[in-house]
């Protein structure tokens, strides 16, 4: 369609549609960024539950024959549980309970205050679900009380309790749930709604961060500059098959208009051989004729050398053209699909334009011309179906207001030449309206009978009279 694609090209060059694609391509970084700093997250969570696992196993050995009860071995404990918490916090909260106390390495006692003795810890495992995890050299059994937390434990020798408070991602052994879905689903959000949370995935995701924005700008940078370069060639390429197709018409044209005069030259040379047959005796008209003929023999010569040559030329035109054609499909496939499903959409929308010309019946003079003005290039606006309506039509007006004036009758052989004159001389038009229309009638003619386009000016001149006429109206139609 006439300058579709050089309009999106224009619009896909211009700054609002750069900055449009650039704070598409900015969320799509943004969301990589945040998914992969969510995934260091869950990475982090699953290996801090691993390590306080493999924690707890070193602890449950070296703990398994000692007894609370005595002074050394509760001393070693303490000592020994302490290393794993800060001033405070705990850096991995642990126990150990026995029938009638508790010793935890956390000055807040979380632990010992859910769990004070042996005694109800049973009461809370009997009402929980315990999670037995034996994977990857990890024999521990996990439970998750009402208070929503979940602790690892192991019975020692003397019957003792060791527990330790940790995360739920142990349970992804025991659970037909894959961890990542559960992250996703209990932890994600906390990351990206808690400043606190926020800041630490930030602080994990720092590096990452920096080099994914950093690879994003340069591909978004190198991206758009081969796309304005391809589409830069297209628009040059897209010029050039229009200038070649308006050649292509003007060569045709001229081609037409060579071959008629052509056919009428080999018409005037026939009637003069025939003449000289005919004065076989007059010498002196016989002479003339035959230099006359020798003329046009060269004449008609000429216009066969420059049939020749013009179809040289439109040939070589046409091969250009398909190479073109080629070209342009070639680097159409390499082009911005959003720039293609634009010119798509625009080449549907147009297409469904043209249809209506020959199902709308309302469309009005004008916008039949500005519908089939769509597929004109840009060099040559033609419009030849509306034309053709034109021309016919102005016949039909012309025909009924001699009827409906009773100047002639229906089914009556008057000729157009005859019927213009009959609306002139009983004042139905004025002398200049009988110009138009005769001017018009031999455009007609000339159209129909030797292939010459009539002016774009008299067609707007005959349609401007056509949308004045009320009686008879002629609507632009099939």
């Amino acid at each position: 369609m006439k300058n579709k694609d050089t309009t999106k090209i224009t619009d896909h060059l211009s700054t609002k549609s750069l900055i449009k694609r650039a704070l598409w391509w900015a969320a799509t970084t943004l969301f990589v960024m945040i998914s992969i700093g969510l995934n260091h997250m869950h990475a982090r969570l699953t290996t801090l539950a691993y390590v306080q696992a493999y924690d707890f196993m070193l602890l449950k050995r070296a703990f398994y024959n000692l007894d609370a009860r005595k002074a050394d071995d509760l001393e070693t404990i303490k000592s020994t549980i302490n290393t794993l918490s800060a001033p405070n916090r705990s850096i991995f909260p642990i126990a150990l309970i026995s029938d009638s106390s508790c010793v935890e390495n956390n000055e807040l006692k979380n632990i010992c205050k859910i769990f004070p003795n042996t005694t109800e810890f049973s009461r809370e495992r009997s009402e929980s679900h315990t999670h037995k995890i034996d994977k990857y050299n990890l024999k521990i059994n996990i439970i998750k009380p009402s208070n929503e937390k979940y602790f690892a434990y192991s019975v020692l020798e003397n019957g003792d309790l060791l527990i330790a408070e940790t995360n739920h991602y142990l349970t992804s052994f025991d659970s037909a749930i894959p961890s990542e879905l559960t992250f996703l689903k209990n932890d994600s959000f906390k990351y990206l709604s808690n400043k606190q949370l926020f800041n630490l995935m930030y602080r994990k995701s720092f590096w990452s961060w920096i080099i994914i924005s950093t690879i994003s700008l340069a591909l978004f940078t190198l991206k758009e500059t081969l796309d304005r370069r391809r589409i830069q060639e297209f628009s040059s390429l897209k010029k050039q098959e229009e200038s070649i197709e308006g050649v292509l018409i003007e060569s045709h044209s001229l081609l037409q208009n060579t071959n008629t005069a052509k056919d009428a030259l080999e018409i005037e040379i026939l009637k003069l051989k025939n003449e000289i047959i005919e004065l076989e005796g007059v010498t002196h008209i016989k002479s003339e004729l035959e230099k006359n003929l020798a003329e046009k023999e060269r004449e008609l010569k000429a216009k066969e050398l420059k049939i020749k040559s013009i179809e040289d030329q439109y040939y070589t035109d046409l091969e250009h053209r398909y190479r073109l054609e080629a070209e342009l499909k070639d680097l159409r496939s390499k082009l911005p699909s959003t720039f293609n499903l634009d010119i798509s959409n625009q080449e549907s929308k147009s297409l469904n334009q043209l249809k209506s010309l020959w199902i709308n019946n309302k469309l009005s003079w004008d916008q039949r011309r500005n519908i089939e003005g769509m597929v004109s290039l840009s060099t040559l606006k033609r419009t030849p179906f509306t034309d053709y309506l034109v021309y016919t039509s102005i016949e039909q007006w012309v025909e009924k207001s001699c009827i409906l004036h009773r100047l002639i009758w229906p089914n009556d052989k008057n000729d157009l030449h005859d019927q213009i004159n009959l609306l002139k001389n009983n004042s139905i038009i004025s002398p200049e309206e009988s110009n138009l229309l005769h001017e018009a009638r031999i455009a007609r003619n000339d159209w129909f009978h030797s292939g010459h386009t009539p002016n774009q000016a008299l067609t707007l001149r005959v349609i401007k009279f056509l949308k004045s006429k009320n009686k008879p109206n002629i609507v632009p139609r099939l």
